[in-house]
């Protein structure tokens, strides 16, 4: 059965990656005569189709299929029921999504998720999920997350890219930020924490939101050996940071970036394989324009992490302004 769950979801995410790209193939030509005036009902069910086939890997990951997986011999004559508990939850994968196409948004769950049942929430101890489970809730719960291209620099000199999405602003004063550094699937500490620990700085870069952006972040987020460096699968050219002193080098495409300390580490407790490092925020980078327009009220339109793997936009829709 595991086999089957493995190629069934193998299958799955080709779809959804193939519909990302004939999304964005079509939103890219909306309009014009190469998509015959821009048909946004393709598009609409390009987006439908997609988030039926991701909300389908889910049901698959958490469980909600497992006895369909139990009638999968070829000719066997049997249908899952809506009328049956799991035949329920099984009926929301296959009709499309019903809370998403009826106004959920792109990829979201749409209301309070409580399925017409306003009497209260349903609760799931985290302790008898799966990784995967208990990553897929978390991610899609604590979302969107900032994302950050980190660069660090070994003792040997060794330049070090990779990408976060852990960061948080603990303190505006003094200025300190939290990153979680972890180790790799082999339990060797990522390049990033033993270069940090090693000269104690680090720099944090904000991207621009572009599929080029994207793509610099995937490919960082290869394992490499120690001694090369992330910088030679990008074609992008290290600069010298500005600031004087021997800071890691500077990525030039970055919108703003924070140049840090490590102040403190913590081991993170249960058995956590991620150490915790409070950094003390000691320069910001930024072109001056933007520094204006930052402090004028303006955020920026920075490549954010949606879920596990999705990389966005910062969102960009309605505010409502809290400022006491």
């Amino acid at each position: 059965m595991v086999d089957d769950k493995q190629v069934v979801k193998g299958f799955l995410r080709l779809c959804v990656r193939y519909a990302d790209d004939s999304i964005a193939r079509k939103e890219e030509r909306l309009g014009t005569a190469a998509e015959r005036g821009g048909d946004k009902s393709g598009l609409a069910a390009w987006k439908a189709y997609r988030d039926f086939t991701a909300h389908a890997i889910q049901e698959i990951d958490d469980g909600v299929l497992e006895e369909w997986f139990e009638h999968l011999q070829e000719g066997e004559d049997w249908r899952p029921s809506p009328d049956t508990e799991s035949g329920e939850s099984g009926d929301s994968a296959t009709a499309g999504g019903k809370d998403q196409a009826s106004g959920g948004g792109e990829g979201q769950a749409s209301g309070d998720g409580r399925e017409g049942d306003p009497t209260g929430f349903t609760s799931i101890a985290t302790a008898g999920l799966g990784f995967e489970q208990r990553r897929a809730l978390l991610d899609g719960i604590i979302s969107p997350r900032p994302l950050v291209l980190a660069s660090t620099r070994s003792g040997e000199g060794i330049d070090n890219l990779a990408g976060l999405s852990s960061l948080a602003v603990v303190s505006n004063n003094p200025p300190l930020v939290a990153i979680s550094l972890s180790q790799d699937r082999d339990g060797r500490k990522r390049d990033t924490l033993v270069n940090l620990g090693e000269n104690g700085r680090i720099t944090l870069h904000v991207l621009p939101s572009s599929r080029e952006m994207a793509a610099i972040v995937a490919a960082t987020s290869k394992a490499l050996p120690a001694d090369e460096s992330e910088w030679g699968i990008i074609e992008v050219d290290r600069a010298q940071s500005p600031t004087e002193g021997d800071w890691p080098a500077t990525f030039p495409l970055a919108l703003a970036a924070l140049e840090c300390e490590l102040l403190q580490s913590y081991e993170l407790p249960e058995g956590a394989v991620a150490e915790l490092c409070i950094l003390g925020v000691r320069n910001i980078l930024a072109p001056a324009s933007t520094i204006s327009a930052i402090q004028g009220g303006a955020t920026l339109s920075s490549l954010c992490q949606h879920g596990s793997y999705r990389l966005t936009p910062a969102p960009d829709g309605w505010g409502y302004d809290c400022q006491p």
